[in-house]
């Protein structure tokens, strides 16, 4: 999912992010705004995903590349590592919102909670 476009529609801003679509308020903060997923660590991503909250585990390793399997079904993962080491904020949601499934909302709250 990203954020596409908005379009001022009367009183409220419609954001169109991925097939859907939000309406708020305007003035009102957009609480998944991507910009407020910080950069982390690969091995920092990979804890996150191998922890008891999403429940992956490392199914197979070919050279600096992962792919992880979760026993809770959540969706197939493909990490690498060749940035030296770390993740940005955009890197960051698209693993955890297009890879595993889950929405932007929970996975702020999976990453700031860490």
């Amino acid at each position: 999912m990203r954020l596409v476009r908005r379009a001022i529609v009367f009183d409220e801003v419609v954001l169109l992010v991925g097939e859907r679509s939000f309406a708020v308020d305007v003035g009102t903060p957009i609480p998944f705004a991507v910009g407020e997923f910080p950069s982390m660590k690969v091995r920092a991503m990979l804890r996150l995903l191998t922890g008891d909250r999403l429940g992956y585990s490392i199914a197979r390793q070919k050279g600096s590349h992962w792919i992880l399997y979760s026993a809770k079904g959540y969706g197939r993962v493909l990490l690498s590592d060749h940035d030296g080491g770390e993740m940005g904020g955009n890197r960051v949601r698209k693993v955890l919102c297009d890879q595993v499934g889950l929405e932007l909302e929970e996975a702020l709250e999976l990453v700031k909670g860490r």
